[in-house]
This record gives structure tokens, C-alpha cells and sequence, in this order.
């Protein structure tokens, strides 16, 4: 069993003695043998072929001084001169627990058996050629050949020398007959003569030559480990005490168990899980914005309308605290009562968003079933908030309204709208104050230092746009003091509109900053959209400029980028395609599509030589910077931080992750460790030295194949692939060959720009989510718009009226009023246009291009329009009744 279940609620330290108390050495595929002449030696060996490092440290620690470590590999041909021996196998041990390696055999001697110095007519002094294989990264066989100089010849009839030197080879071991032989490496049978058939009958496995241990694992130690088996003597310790002692010093973890608790790591995940509640609070902020500053004017007109009670209160001795409580208490009124509507409103409305999260934003959801779960408490908070911010804005209005001089107040109309000459000079004061340090504040954000690419640079550059509209407002108001200068000559109808447009400052900055929040808002947001198909032949994209994505469900052992692994599949030899190959350690699914927290991240390991020379993918941010004229996907390679031990004790290797990954799904940022354990049980940590951008890579971490072969070596071949062809229409025909000759293997090939829209869906979800809370918005402030047309006119009617008396037509009077507003209407779109660019900045001039410039045309030319239909549907319905008629309540 690899699994063993333990009910909740068990103590894990309990189970873990249980388990360590139970176990043998045939759990661990261990086998303590005797061997030698006559049993005199013990032979602890394993099923696995290679004894685990630390388990084979302890076991040697425990046999003593006298233990020997026996490496036995098989070799392709040991040859001297024109004569060969083919397929043979080779010991290389020690000298303390045999009889056959004198103590000192120099590195490159050889003790060779009598059978293979008969059959090379060999003598002492000879030098012979030892062939065979070793295995590079996608079991590429490289052959290597190395000489050694035979220092004795042993009988093979010795009792020392016995087939049990070497290990139960898959394929080697169990067969009758050379022919037979599956080891896994090229064997060529026509090279098998009649007398190796007869030796293999005779002697079976037993090796035909001896080296030192310590030149055997030079050439044939790998990741799987340095050492067959271990030798030493049977008198020394008993198999029982041997045993015993080996289990009291090692751990489970040493034999690659590891006590994990699924119920609590769920609990975990799902605590940290993704709150929509925030989600919708930061989404809804601007409509929350857009509603209050609605209510301020909507509240304003009602204050002004009673003007003259205001007046008359304070003018008979009433103090302006007790008028602004008399209106809080009428407000309050209402604010309880529209907070009430508010709380059946905002069910109807979460009811809707939970149908829009199963059908038109199911992407959010990621295919998660949402319940509705209405608590008291969230309605006391809503309810609560929202009255005291409509409070807020109330006590704020009437404060400005009660500091008025109550004869203004009683004179009503424009004599409200009067600033005394200290008034005008503190708003003017108070305007250049806020936005000097609002443009000061949004030159440093741009200005500041910032590494290319990163959150702290977005932002920066968002806090720059925020700003700098703040900034522009401000600007605005001061401008207004100029225009509101007399010029010589007639006014033009234009310069009428703009004057007019001036006479109720409060309002029309009121109308600006609304339109230019909200435009800044809609813009900046929707040039996050993401687009898998823009720009993706680029190396910079999210595509990394890759045509396919491909996944097995089964490994591939074959390196699909060599003849021989393109010629074990059928696959075109000569094309002009190559793939990026991934090792894959399954984890947890980190990426957006996983509302919970990842706990750990699913593993891949790349060549990084092959990422560095294509240097695909665009990075958000690095640790360091590479050499150079290197590409950042050199700080992979392995070098002398590569297995650098952190604070914790253990190895910790350089990883590459998706920006998104680490920020929202680990919570992590650049230098930090993520950690992981080893097949051996081992911990491990991968250090984040870069970050993509939004990339197919998303939910895995990246770090380079030998530091992942270093921690599981048993995971052998590639499950992910990526594949380079020169351009889409060459591509797809490879595509279609990998998916019908490695069909076995379970590939699933499919376009890189498609897998990367499926990621770029829950981005563009909330994106559209928030787009449309912020079109709410927007939507007030366009009402707001409205209502302050309606009320601009109504106040003026008498006005118009005597300008109707005097010879303006409707139309002109229509074009009066319309200008002045499509003014200010104008105005705010340009500036949230203008200050939603330097927020997009780093987009704008990206290299991978994945503005959506059209989507943003059509957002933006969509407000304007929308804007001047308001003010004209408002100004034609106010303007419908007969003006004239107006001039007798004047």
C-alpha cells in the first residue's frame, strides 16, 4: 500500500509511531540476503534496483567499518583491441567485505574474471575499453567509453564471485536467455555469440569484471542513487538486531512517507478562499460614490428650493445647529426609508448576481454552485452604513447652505449663489492647495522608481491617474475664476453657454468629477480585458508565442525534440517544429480557475537552457537581474544558490511563477519560499526569482529539470508540452500527428491562445462585472447630469422667458442651454480619458499589445454620446412649456 487512512480526530504524532512501529523491511522493499561463501556476509539490497542515499547512510552507519557498497552496472562491450564482449555485467565495491578487490586497486585499475581474460586473451598490465549508456535528460542514450588497466584475474569459480553482486535488473533477471533480454537500453542481438548464451546459462548475472566503488559512481551514479547494494559481515550483527537498529534510525519520512491531514489542509484552503463580498464592495464603490454625491445635489436643490424658510428661521434667532438638526431629523426620514427599499433592492439585486454567476459569469464561479445565505447581521451592517453615509453627506450639505448670510438665503435665486469676496478667495485658496498636491503627489507616482512590469508599477500608475483627476477637478475650478473674467465684444452664443455653464460652480464641478471618476474608472478597468488571439505569435505574449498546449495523462519518456524519440512515435524526423518538454508534479490547481487557496502549487521542471534560448513569455518582475545578454529565464539554471539550504534546514531551488498565482492564489511575492515535500519526504523550497504576466503557465510553478529531478528522481518523463512551430498553419499539422501517435499516452493537444483565454474568461468576468457596477454608476452620474440640466433651467426660466421675449427663438435658447452642459459633459470625459491613459501607461506601450484600443473607443464613445442624449432629452422636457409665462413670477 502507498496510502494508509487514519479516522479524524486521530493524533497525527500517534499514528505516525503506529505506523513506524509496524513497518518492516519488506515494506520498504528492502531485502537482507546472505551471501558470500558460505552466507558469511549479509547483502542488504532493494526491489528498486538503487538503495535510497540517506536510508543506505544509516544502514552503512549501522553495519560498520567493515560494510562495502556494491555498484553494479551493465556495460555495452568491454573490448581490447580488435576483440569485444559484449553485454556484461560490472561490479565496482570496496575492498574490506570480499575477497576480490585488493585494498589498493588505483581508480583506474580493473579485476577481471578468468572467463573474460580467456575470452580477450587479457593479462595484467592490459588496457580494455569498457562501452555503455548513460541516460540523459528524456532517456536519450549517450554512450561513453572509458579504459582501464586489468591489475589481476580472479577464477571465476571462486565463491566470491556469485550472480548475487548484482541486483534484479527488470527484464535481465527473470529471462532464460540473452535473446530475451528487455533492459531497457538498445540491445543489439546479433552481437550475442554462442558463448555468451552459455554464460548467461552458467552464471547468469554474476559480473565479469571489478572496479573500485569509488570510480563505479564517477561514471554510473544517477538520480536514483550510487549504490546496488550493501555487503558486510554476517558474524558482526544478526538480521533481527540489524533490522531493528535500521528502523530506530530511520524516519518515515527517509522511506518517502509522509503524515499529511487533507481535512485540515481543505479548511485551510477554503478559509482562504476568494471573498465575492470584497469582490463586490470594491466593484460597487463607485456606484456607492455616484449615489452619495447624487444625494448631495438632489439634497442641495431641496435645501435651495427652501432657501427662504432657512432664511427666516435664522433671521428670527434660530441657530444654524438647530436648523441643520431640524433637516438631519427630516433627512434621517428618508434615509431610513431608502435604506429600507435599499435592503429589498439589494436582495433582488444578489439574487440576480448569483443567477449572472450560474449563466453569464459562470466563468467567475469556475463551475462553483452558489447558495444564497441571508444573515441579520449583514442587513443591520448594510442598513446602518448606509444611513449614516447619507447622514454624512446631508450634514455636510446643510453646513454649507446654514453658513450663507440669512438675508441671502431669504433673497433666494442667484443671491445664494453669491460668494462674498473672502468666500471666493478661500474655494479659490483651498482648490489650488488640493490639487498642488494632488499633481505633486501623482509626478512622484509617475516619476518614482519602479521595477518594469510589476503590481507596484501598475500600481503606481493607477495612483498617478486617481491623482491627477483629482488634480484635474481642481484645475478646473481655477480655470473657471478666468473664464469667469469680462472680455470686450458681444458674447457669442458659445461664450454665453460657457459663462452660463459657470454660474453654479459647486454643481458644475460636481458634474465633471463625476463624469471624469467615472470615465477614469470604465477605462482603466476595461484595459485589463484580455485577449488570448491579440499579439499571440509574440514571444512577449501570453502565449509565450507558443502554437499549442499540450497534456498526457500518461508520461513520455522519449525526448520528442531527438530523432530517436521522434522515431519511437512515428513522428516527422525532419519538420521544422521542436516542443518545450515539462516534468510535472501534480498539486494543487493554483490558478484562477480555483477559488480556494492553493496549499501546493502544481510543480513543472523545463530544460531552462531550452526556456533561456527561446526566452518566451513576458515577466512582471525579478528577483535579480540575469547576466548580461541573458534571458531572465537563466536564473533557473542550477548554480551555486541552486541548492542553497534555507533558514528552515532544507534545499531551496529558483522558481518561476504566474504573477496572478502568486499574488492571489499563495499570497507570496518575489524572494519568497514555497514549500514542497520530496518522494524521499523530504521538505523542499523553491524561491519565486520571477514573475510572469498573465501567462499559459498560470496556476504551476517552474523551476529547472535537474533540481527537479534532484528531489524525484522516480518521476520519470514529460506530461507537458509546448510546441514552437514557425507559424499556426505549420502547427497544426504536427499538432494532429502528436495527438494520433501518442494517442496511448493520453495527449490532449490544444491552440495556446485558447488555453489562455479559458484563464483570461475569470479576469474578463470580473472585469465585466465590475464594468457593469461602474456603468451603474456612471448611469447616476448621468442622471446626475440630467437632473442638474433640469434644475439649471428651471431656476433660469424666467430668464429665458425674457430672452425669448426679446428674440431668441426655442432652437437658439435649446443650443444655449446645451452647450453649456455638453460643456461640462465634455470636459469630464476628456479628463477621465486623459488620466485613465497615464493609469494604462504601461499597457499602452507594452511590447505584447494587448490593449483592447477598440473595446475602449466603443466604451468611451458610448459615455459621451450617452451624456449629450441626456442633456438633450432633459433640456427639450423643461424647455417644452411656454418660457414666456415664466417672467410673471419674477
Amino acid at each position: 500500500a502507498n496510502v494508509l487512512l487514519a479516522p479524524a480526530g486521530t493524533d497525527a504524532g500517534v499514528f505516525g509511531e503506529a505506523v513506524h512501529e509496524a513497518w518492516t523491511l519488506a515494506d520498504a522493499e528492502l531485502n537482507l540476503a546472505r551471501v558470500g561463501p558460505e552466507g558469511s556476509l549479509w547483502q542488504l539490497s532493494t526491489a528498486r534496483v538503487f538503495l535510497e542515499p540517506e536510508l543506505r547512510k544509516k544502514a552503512e552507519a549501522i553495519a560498520g567499518d567493515r560494510a562495502d557498497g556494491v555498484l553494479t552496472y551493465l556495460v555495452n562491450e568491454i573490448r581490447q583491441g580488435d576483440r569485444a564482449t559484449p553485454y556484461s555485467m560490472v561490479a565496482a565495491t570496496g575492498h574490506r567485505a570480499n575477497g576480490i578487490v585488493p585494498a589498493d586497486l588505483r581508480p583506474n585499475e580493473i579485476v577481471v574474471t578468468d572467463w573474460l581474460a580467456e575470452d580477450l586473451n587479457l593479462r595484467n598490465g592490459d588496457a580494455v575499453h569498457l562501452s555503455y549508456f548513460v541516460v540523459d535528460r528524456g532517456r536519450r542514450m549517450r554512450e561513453e567509453k572509458t579504459e582501464f588497466t586489468v591489475r589481476a584475474v580472479a577464477p571465476i569459480d571462486q565463491p566470491q564471485v556469485e550472480a548475487s553482486w548484482t541486483p534484479e535488473f527488470p527484464g535481465v533477471f527473470e529471462v532464460d536467455s540473452l535473446d530475451a533480454w528487455e533492459p531497457g537500453i538498445p540491445i543489439d542481438k546479433e552481437r550475442i555469440r554462442k558463448k555468451d548464451d552459455e554464460y548467461w546459462n552458467e552464471y547468469r548475472t554474476t559480473p565479469k569484471a571489478f572496479i573500485r566503488l569509488e570510480s563505479g559512481r564517477k561514471l554510473w551514479a544517477n538520480r536514483f542513487g550510487d549504490t546496488t547494494s550493501l555487503r558486510f559481515p554476517a558474524d558482526s550483527i544478526s538480521a533481527e538486531e540489524f533490522a531493528a537498529k535500521l528502523k530506530g534510525s530511520v524516519s518515515l519520512g527517509d522511506l518517502g512517507w509522509a503524515l499529511r491531514d487533507p481535512r485540515a489542509e481543505a479548511a485551510a484552503a477554503v478559509g482562504d478562499s476568494f471573498d465575492f463580498g470584497q469582490l463586490f464592495a470594491y466593484m460597487s464603490f463607485f456606484l456607492i460614490v455616484a449615489a452619495l454625491t447624487l444625494t448631495g445635489l438632489v439634497f442641495v436643490f431641496g435645501i435651495e428650493q427652501r432657501a427662504t424658510q432657512i432664511g427666516l428661521l435664522m433671521a428670527t434667532g434660530f441657530p444654524a445647529g438647530t436648523v441643520r438638526r431640524m433637516f438631519l431629523l427630516e433627512s434621517g426620514l428618508l434615509a431610513v426609508l431608502g435604506a429600507g427599499l435599499g435592503l429589498a433592492g439589494g436582495w433582488v439585486y444578489t439574487k440576480l448576481a448569483l443567477l449572472g454567476m450560474a449563466g453569464a459569469w459562470r466563468a467567475a464561479a469556475t463551475g462553483i454552485a452558489f447558495v444564497y445565505d441571508l444573515r441579520p447581521a449583514s442587513l443591520a451592517i448594510a442598513f446602518g452604513i448606509t444611513v449614516l453615509m447619507a447622514l454624512g453627506v446631508v450634514w455636510f450639505a446643510s453646513r454649507l447652505v446654514t453658513r450663507v448670510q440669512p438675508g441671502h438665503l431669504i433673497a433666494g435665486g442667484d443671491a445664494i449663489a453669491a460668494e462674498t469676496g473672502r468666500a471666493r478667495k478661500v474655494t479659490g485658496t483651498w482648490s489650488f492647495r488640493i490639487g498642488a498636491v494632488s499633481l505633486l503627489g501623482g509626478l512622484g507616482c509617475l516619476f518614482a522608481p519602479k521595477a518594469p512590469g510589476t503590481m507596484a508599477e501598475q500600481g503606481l500608475f493607477f495612483g498617478a491617474g486617481f491623482l491627477l483627476t483629482a488634480a484635474g477637478v481642481c484645475a478646473c475650478a481655477l480655470g473657471f475664476r478666468l473664464l469667469e473674467r469680462p472680455r470686450p465684444g458681444l458674447p457669442t452664443l458659445g461664450s454665453l453657454a460657457r459663462r452660463n455653464a459657470l454660474r453654479r460652480k459647486g454643481r458644475s464641478l460636481a458634474v465633471i468629477g463625476l463624469m471624469a471618476a467615472g470615465v477614469f474608472m470604465v477605462t482603466a478597468i476595461n484595459s485589463f480585458r484580455l485577449e488570448g488571439e491579440r499579439g499571440a505569435g509574440r514571444r512577449g505574449s501570453g502565449t509565450g508565442g507558443f502554437a499549442y498546449v499540450g497534456e498526457t495523462t500518461l508520461p513520455v519518456y522519449e525526448d520528442l525534440n531527438s530523432a530517436q524519440g521522434r522515431e519511437k512515435y512515428g513522428l516527422d524526423a525532419r519538420g521544422d517544429w521542436r516542443t518545450v518538454q515539462f516534468r510535472v508534479s501534480d498539486g494543487d490547481d493554483a490558478s484562477c480557475l480555483n477559488l480556494n487557496r492553493a496549499q501546493r502549487p502544481r510543480l513543472m521542471a523545463a530544460d531552462s537552457a531550452a526556456l533561456a534560448t527561446l526566452n518566451p513569455f513576458a515577466f512582471s518582475g525579478l528577483a535579480k537581474k540575469p547576466a548580461a545578454g541573458q534571458s531572465p529565464w537563466s536564473l533557473l539554471t542550477p548554480g551555486e544558490d541552486a541548492t542553497a539550504t534555507g533558514e528552515a534546514g532544507f534545499p531551496v531551488f529558483p522558481g518561476m511563477i504566474d504573477m496572478n498565482t502568486a499574488t492571489y492564489a499563495l499570497k507570496k511575492g518575489l524572494g519568497d519560499v514555497v514549500e514542497y515535500e520530496a518522494a524521499s519526504g523530504k521538505r523542499f523550497g523553491v524561491r519565486l526569482v520571477g514573475m510572469l504576466r498573465t501567462s499559459i503557465l498560470q496556476g504551476c510553478l517552474v523551476i529547472d529539470e535537474a533540481a527537479f529531478v534532484s528531489q524525484f528522481p522516480d518521476a520519470g518523463g514529460y506530461r507537458y508540452f509546448l510546441l514552437d512551430a514557425p507559424s499556426p498553419e505549420a502547427a497544426a499539422p504536427v499538432a494532429e500527428q502528436l495527438t494520433r501517435m501518442l494517442g496511448d499516452r493520453g495527449l490532449q493537444m490544444l491552440p495556446a491562445w485558447e488555453r489562455l483565454n479559458e484563464f483570461n474568461a475569470v479576469q474578463n468576468t470580473y472585469l465585466s462585472i465590475f464594468s457593469t457596477l461602474g456603468g451603474l454608476g456612471l448611469l447616476l452620474g448621468t442622471v446626475g447630469l440630467a437632473v442638474v440640466v433640469g434644475r439649471n433651467v428651471l431656476e433660469r426660466r424666467g430668464q429665458l422667458g425674457l430672452m425669448r421675449a426679446v428674440g431668441f427663438t426655442r432652437d437658439r435658447l435649446a443650443r444655449l442651454v446645451l452647450g453649456e452642459h455638453w460643456f461640462l459633459h465634455a470636459l469630464g470625459v476628456i479628463l477621465g480619458v486623459a488620466t485613465a491613459a497615464v493609469a494604462v501607461a504601461p499597457k499602452l506601450f507594452s511590447k505584447a499589445g494587448d490593449l483592447p484600443t477598440g473595446l475602449l473607443a466603443g466604451v468611451n464613445g458610448a459615455i459621451l454620446a450617452g451624456g449629450l442624449l441626456f442633456c438633450w432629452l432633459a433640456a427639450k422636457i423643461v424647455l417644452r412649456g411656454p418660457l414666456i409665462d415664466a417672467l410673471r413670477s419674477e
